[in-house]
C-alpha cells in the first residue's frame, strides 16, 4: 500500500474518533441540592431529657448527643443540657472550667446535628 493512503486512512480514523468523542453528551454539572432543615419545637426537644435519650439545643440548632455522652471529656455534665436550650451551659461550662468550648468541640458537634429549633 502506498504511504499516502495509509496516512490518509489514519487521519480519517482519528478525525472520526475525535468527532465521536466530542459528540457524546456530557453530564451537566450539578450542585448538591440542600436538604431542608428538619424543624423541632422546644416541647419536642424537651421529651429527650435523659442520658439514654439526649437532645440539646445550642444556638438554635438541635443535636442528638445521646451516643456522645459516654465519650464526652467532661463526663456526664453534658446531661445537664438534655432536653433544653443548652447554649449558656455550652458557652460557659458552669459545671466545669467555665471557659468556652474549643473550635474542635464546635466542629465535632456538627456530626450530631439533627435539625433546627422552630
Amino acid at each position: 500500500m502506498n504511504t499516502k493512503v495509509i496516512v490518509g486512512i489514519v487521519v480519517v480514523v482519528v478525525i472520526v474518533a475525535v468527532a465521536f468523542f466530542l459528540m457524546q453528551p456530557s453530564e451537566p454539572s450539578r450542585e448538591p441540592t440542600p436538604t431542608p432543615a428538619v424543624k423541632y419545637s422546644l416541647s419536642e426537644v424537651a421529651q429527650h431529657d435523659s442520658a439514654d435519650d439526649c437532645w440539646v439545643i445550642m444556638e438554635g440548632v438541635v443535636y442528638d448527643v445521646t451516643d456522645y455522652i459516654a465519650s464526652h471529656p467532661g463526663g456526664e455534665s453534658i446531661v445537664e443540657g438534655c432536653g433544653i436550650d443548652g447554649t449558656f451551659i455550652y458557652d460557659n461550662r458552669p459545671m466545669g472550667s467555665g471557659s468556652p468550648h474549643s473550635d474542635n468541640a464546635r466542629a465535632l458537634r456538627e456530626q450530631y446535628k439533627i435539625g433546627e429549633l422552630e
